[in-house]
């Protein structure tokens, strides 16, 4: 056998075993989220899913009704830039549901997977860019927030996509790819506000240094041609989104800016405790995330055992893959507030670096062993918290002595051991999903048999109920009325008083027995969601009681959570209220 042999068999099993792999993981990670939602009813993200939801509804709805200046008003003066909304217009063609919504997800997964491919591919060799790819859809910030219409995947795929693009720019020196890098940089931008930036200048700077230090004789060594390519990528990154980053400073500066010293924003609306930016609990917070709910905490050891192992292989070719893990790390525990998802787009760097060093070992078995227990890992880890539930994972629950007491290893299959105040605050990034029938079918078609003839359909929506949000109600009503007026009297007070008198339905969701609010529920809730100043500033509750004598109740829905959704029409003799 000649020496070249192996690496000619390598490239041939690559070439059908590559997107075979790739296709398969697609496939059962897309199944797997289909059958997630269908059992998870309700849009429950962590990170603002139902105003994302509600923002890319107005925009279809405005796209649909072909009103420019709406258009304009959501593209380009919204605090969320607009890249994902758009994705989701090709699925909403079919229909308009949150899962049409969520469905946008699975083509950032495939751009996700073959980013992550090919950088593994350059950088190292074809298996450390699959194994990458495998690993990095077992990651809970990975295929939790896969389910959720957020921008954490979607950014995650394109910095991972614009860092194919920066590494085969071969330092700046080819003009057509690094012209594509500002193509892609620029989109980025517009996946969610500011945060690119910060994935992308650092790479982008050290590669720029590297292409200017490289040897004079060398194409990528020529000061002009790399300061061109530069100068011209960023160029384009800013036609493509700095007319929406002009708007969004002009509108959200000080909202934004605030944050980076005054800490987190609570509920109520005030900052919370500023932070020692010294404090072990500081700087150990970042590295600590990615072991509590990144990662997990058995697969992000195994991970972390790679990265030291990659950390002793002196190649120059992956420095691109330590500024991009390095770089963001440092900066965010620096910035007073902290949340998880922050860091989300530095994992595929992670799943690079720890593929690599596990790719590393030199014995075949240890190398088999360790990959092996990654898969075995991540594997499980996706099952349990998916569906709360695998059969390997119960094999490891161990009956202790004579006790009831069990012992397990639930720490390495999802669980974490960290202490909660160490990476608070928390956020869950994967977890079963709720399994609950919340009727909303039911819902809809009663509000569709009340119905009118009336130029515009309004409907108002108030939930008392901790679990079915008004919010969530207010969306699916959205959804199946796209060209309704619908507002929430907690979301949307001064819209809710504004259409009452004109109102068509009536939505109230609530674990008591009443079938109508009353004044005493009503400030109750709006006291608990910190709204009971925009309630007292208007005479609401007062025409909501006249209101009450318009309308009757055409339906009653018994949720499997124990509340009750009450839907009330106007009442057959009420007069057909003159068009708005």
């Amino acid at each position: 056998m000649k020496p070249t042999d192996h690496l000619l068999a390598a490239s041939r099993a690559s070439r059908w075993l590559v997107p075979i792999v790739l296709a398969g993981v697609f496939v059962a990670h897309a199944l797997g989220m289909w059958r997630w939602l269908d059992r998870n009813t309700l849009p429950n993200g962590y990170q603002n899913e139902i105003f994302h939801l509600g923002n890319a509804l107005e925009l279809w709805v405005a796209w649909q009704e072909r009103s420019w200046t709406v258009l304009h008003n959501l593209l380009f003066e919204q605090y969320w830039p607009p890249l994902q909304y758009l994705t989701a217009f090709p699925f909403l063609a079919a229909g308009v549901s949150r899962d049409a919504f969520v469905g946008a997800n699975l083509l950032y997964l495939a751009l996700l997977l073959v980013s992550v491919y090919l950088l593994g591919a350059r950088l190292d060799t074809w298996g450390t860019g699959l194994l990458a790819a495998v690993l990095l859809c077992f990651f809970p910030s990975i295929f939790g927030n896969l389910r959720h219409f957020e921008p954490n995947v979607p950014l995650t795929a394109m910095v991972a996509c614009s860092m194919v693009l920066l590494d085969s720019s071969r330092r700046f020196s080819r003009t057509g790819r690094s012209l594509l890098f500002g193509v892609c940089a620029g989109l980025t931008m517009l996946v969610d506000r500011l945060s690119g930036a910060f994935f992308l200048a650092f790479p982008a700077a050290w590669v720029l240094v590297a292409g200017l230090a490289s040897r004079p004789h060398h194409l990528s060594g020529r000061p002009r041609i790399v300061w061109r390519n530069a100068g011209l990528a960023v160029l384009l990154a800013l036609l493509v989104c700095g007319y929406y980053y002009v708007n969004f400073f002009q509108y959200h500066r000080e909202e934004v800016f605030s944050q980076v010293m005054a800490g987190e924003i609570q509920d109520t609306g005030a900052h919370s405790e500023i932070r020692d930016p010294l404090a072990l609990t500081t700087l150990a917070f970042y590295p600590l995330t990615l072991l509590d709910g990144q990662v997990g905490f058995g697969l992000g050891l195994v991970l972390c055992l790679g990265v030291v192992l990659a950390a002793f292989r002196s190649d120059r070719r992956r420095s691109l893959l330590w500024v991009w893990l390095i770089a963001p790390l440092v900066v965010f525990t620096f910035i007073q507030k902290k949340q998880i998802y922050y860091t989300i787009p530095i994992l595929p760097a992670l799943a690079l670096l720890g593929a690599s060093g596990l790719m590393s070992l030199r014995q075949g078995w240890r190398r088999s062993l360790a990959i092996g227990v990654a898969l075995c890992l991540g594997a499980v880890q996706y099952q349990v918290l998916s569906f709360g539930t695998s059969p390997v994972a119960e094999r490891f629950v161990i009956p202790v002595g004579g006790t009831p007491r069990l012992v397990d290893l639930g720490v390495l299959f999802g669980r974490s051991p960290i202490p909660p105040p160490w990476v608070a605050p928390k956020y869950v990034q994967a977890q079963p999903p709720i399994d609950e029938d919340f009727r909303i079918p039911g819902i809809l078609d009663a509000l569709g048999n009340v119905r009118r003839a009336t130029p515009v359909f309004r409907v108002g929506t108030f939930s008392e109920d901790s679990l079915f949000f008004e919010g969530y109600l207010t969306f699916f009503v959205r959804c199946a009325f796209p060209h309704a007026i619908v507002n929430g009297l907690i979301q949307n007070p001064e819209g809710f008083y504004e259409n009452l008198r004109l109102m068509d339905a009536f939505v109230y969701v609530t674990a008591s027995r009443r079938t109508f609010p009353t004044t005493e529920s009503i400030r109750r809730v709006m006291a608990e969601r910190h709204a009971l100043d925009a309630l007292e500033a208007l005479p609401i509750l007062s025409v909501l009681e006249v209101q009450a004598h318009k309308w009757e109740r055409v339906a009653t829905l018994a949720l499997s959570t124990g509340a009750r959704v009450h839907v009330h029409g106007l009442r057959p003799w009420q007069e057909p209220r003159p068009p708005p």
